[in-house]
């Protein structure tokens, strides 16, 4: 027993310096025609990407812990929502009315479906109207095609925002500047030089589980006449006293001009969607790329939506239980030496900023072998120091499988084959 303590953590670290060359030897061509070929650096990045998230699912049946899942309430499979989904799927084909496929710019009727959904989700979201997207990045490039068509208003952008955002933003050819994150001092002194804007922020980052300082945001954007987008994918279903997120939470509602979600993380569902005016959301379906050429949310889907939503509106006892579990497991971590900055945030989300790719993949395939399964997050991703394990707590964990996992990472500090006091997120923020 000396011994292994002795050497296991030399060990460790010796088969960890060698993971990224691993990922990276021997990048093979990938040639489309005889003169054409892929960028060395685009397969190198895929490959290094693939490496590290690696190839192992979580098992239920194997007794395996997940902790990348974002079925914060667990509801994916709840009997009532999977079958009010069949039962309308298979009553639309006995009835002959089935019609699949249908693009988002031909108009729906007030009895379908879809349309009761955005009806409900304004209601539930305290937004005068809501348009529902086939999945959140539709919804993020939806508003930006949108708001940056035909003219030149800058984009403030978090650091950490949801990178869907960069993407509509570079597709609508808008001007993107990047502010660090949550920091409002360098928000402020880039909109006193560029002007009013469109200032992006998540309420609640899906890499560290940082909640964004929204009131600060609001009277910032109000100081220099901007319009705030809030992503609330990861504050909808587990925050809010019906699980409408962190904006209704603090009663923001009237400030925020724009919400966006995706709606597989709350509502285990397909889907997004984002909030606006009436007039304003009219123009999604005839002034968007993506509503106009490619198909909309189905009827059958926006059924499992609805249902879904009521049990969300409904579910106070486990949204308790989730913050229970979630506050009791960043606590302990804390007490056997896991002094992260980001286990501080009130949210199911939290992350291990465990430094360059050899550390990070190397915990990661450790954890794995114990029945453990966080998230992996490593260039390009992330940046090159600074990559991170992701923690999802959901209702689906148990206290026992919290208190297993504990006893896991305690070995791993005793051992040597976790070193957190050596992270970048040790007792301050490196983001």
């Amino acid at each position: 027993m000396a011994f292994r303590r002795l050497w296991q953590p030399a060990l460790v670290a010796s088969g960890r310096r060698g993971m990224y060359k691993a990922a990276t030897k021997d990048v093979p061509k990938v040639e489309i025609t005889s003169k054409i070929a892929l960028p060395d650096s685009t397969v190198r990045n895929a490959r290094t990407m693939n490496f590290a998230v690696g190839f192992n699912w979580t098992d239920h049946k194997k007794g395996d812990i997940d902790y990348s899942s974002c079925d914060f309430l667990a509801i994916g499979h709840d009997r009532r929502i999977n079958e009010a989904q069949a039962e309308f799927i298979l009553s639309q084909i006995d009835d002959g009315k089935a019609a699949w496929g249908k693009t988002a710019v031909w108009p729906r009727t007030k009895d379908s479906p879809m349309v009761k959904f955005q009806e409900a989700a304004a209601e539930w979201l305290n937004a005068e109207a809501v348009v529902l997207t086939k999945s959140g990045m539709d919804a993020n490039c939806g508003l930006m095609e949108i708001l940056l068509s035909n003219n030149d208003i800058p984009v403030y952008l978090d650091f950490l925002a949801h990178k869907t955002f960069r993407y509509g933003i570079s597709a609508a050819k808008g001007e993107m500047i990047v502010f660090k994150h949550n920091n409002l001092e360098d928000l402020e002194a880039q909109m006193a030089k560029r002007g009013p804007g469109f200032i992006i922020v998540d309420s609640l980052y899906s890499s560290l589980g940082t909640i964004v300082p929204l009131k600060d945001i609001c009277d910032l954007a109000d100081k220099y006449g901007s319009a705030l987008i809030v992503d609330e994918s990861h504050g909808l279903g587990a925050h809010g006293d019906l699980g409408n997120g962190i904006v209704c939470q603090q009663g923001l509602e009237d400030r925020v001009h724009f919400r966006t979600a995706g709606l597989t993380k709350g509502l285990a569902s397909t889907g997004g969607l984002f909030t606006g005016t009436k007039e304003f959301i009219k123009l999604f379906r005839g002034n968007t790329t993506k509503s106009v050429f490619s198909y909309a949310v189905q009827d059958y889907e926006a059924v499992r939506l609805l249902t879904a939503l009521k049990i969300v509106k409904g579910a106070t006892d486990r949204r308790e239980s989730l913050h229970k579990k979630f506050t009791y497991l960043k606590q302990k971590m804390r007490d056997i030496g896991y002094h992260g900055y980001y286990l501080d945030q009130p949210s199911q989300i939290f992350g291990f900023c465990t430094g360059d790719y050899d550390n990070t993949v190397g915990l990661d395939r450790a954890l794995k072998s114990k029945g453990i399964f966080p998230t992996a997050f490593t260039f390009p991703a992330a940046p090159r120091d600074r990559s991170l394990l992701r923690w999802t707590v959901t209702d689906q964990v148990t206290m026992e499988q919290l208190d297993y996992t504990l006893g896991v990472l305690k070995q791993f500090i005793d051992d040597g084959t976790a070193k957190p006091s050596e992270w970048p997120d040790y007792e301050r923020p490196c983001y």
